[in-house]
């Protein structure tokens, strides 16, 4: 379990303890996703404004749209040849992606539960290319030494 402090100039103090039972606590740099974290709620503000807007001018809309269709007049298809369709829609949009940091890497495992991938090797904290199993010791069980033959081989039954 991993824990956040902000500090000042965007950095936070990050303390915890990694799957491996390993307590320390150590300094970054949370500038890229404290930046990251405000263009989301930006994007989320601006997509509710939009909203708000489209909803007032609704009736307008709908009132131009039937002024326009009063002044459309039907042409016969015989006057006329189609010689490209149009498309409705939006222009593409390519996607975008951000490199992050090695600070927002971490802030951002810990934001969204993944401290399974965070483990502290000499008093830093890194991340590892994929979840890792918990190792630590006392987590494990074994066999009484009465559970096994002392003359067959472990992990084979007697026949019976």
């Amino acid at each position: 379990m991993f824990t956040t402090t902000a500090l000042t100039g965007d950095q936070v103090l990050v303390s915890g303890t990694d799957v491996r039972g390993s307590t320390d606590s150590t300094i970054v740099d949370g500038s890229q996703w404290a930046q990251l974290q405000r263009d989301r709620d930006l994007s989320q503000a601006h997509e509710e404004f939009d909203a708000k807007v489209e909803a007032f001018f609704a009736p307008v809309v709908e009132a131009a749209e039937q002024v326009r269709a009063a002044h459309t007049v039907t042409l016969d298809p015989l006057m006329y040849i189609v010689e490209q369709e149009g498309t409705p829609g939006t222009p593409e949009r390519r996607e975008k992606l951000t490199t992050l940091e090695p600070g927002t890497v971490i802030l951002r495992a810990i934001a969204e539960g993944l401290d399974d991938r965070l483990l502290w090797v000499k008093g830093e904290l890194l991340v590892t290319a994929a979840p890792i199993a918990n190792e630590r010791a006392d987590l494990y069980s074994f066999p009484e030494d009465g559970d096994v033959a002392k003359d067959e081989p472990f992990g084979e039954s007697p026949a019976l």
